[in-house]
């Protein structure tokens, strides 16, 4: 598993320009629109490759951008650090049947 201090510094690196309150609206927009769409390496990708796996190259939803906003907001750098999920990664979907 990738340092989670990194991953901390990742996430803020994608956040940082949202945070910006020296940009305009238009610029705010257009920050948050290249945040959503394009497809960014997330962190672990180095790993994959050294396994011979394709890298991790998915968009960040605009749900997690928020989170993470919200999380530095309050507690600072800190607040970027992954947690640790309570429910030890089980799948949060159960298959439905049709």
């Amino acid at each position: 598993m990738p340092d989670p201090y990194q991953i901390a510094a990742w996430r803020f690196e994608q956040i940082a320009p949202l945070l910006d309150a020296s940009l305009s609206d238009a610029q705010r927009r257009a920050a948050w629109r290249e945040r959503t769409r394009l497809r960014v390496e997330w962190p672990g990708s180095e790993a994959r490759r050294r396994r011979g796996l394709e890298p991790r190259r998915k968009r960040i939803p605009k749900s997690t951008l928020y989170r993470w906003i919200k999380a530095f907001q309050q507690h600072g750098y800190l607040g970027l650090i992954p947690k640790v999920r309570a429910d030890r990664g089980t799948p949060r979907r159960t298959a439905t049947a049709i």
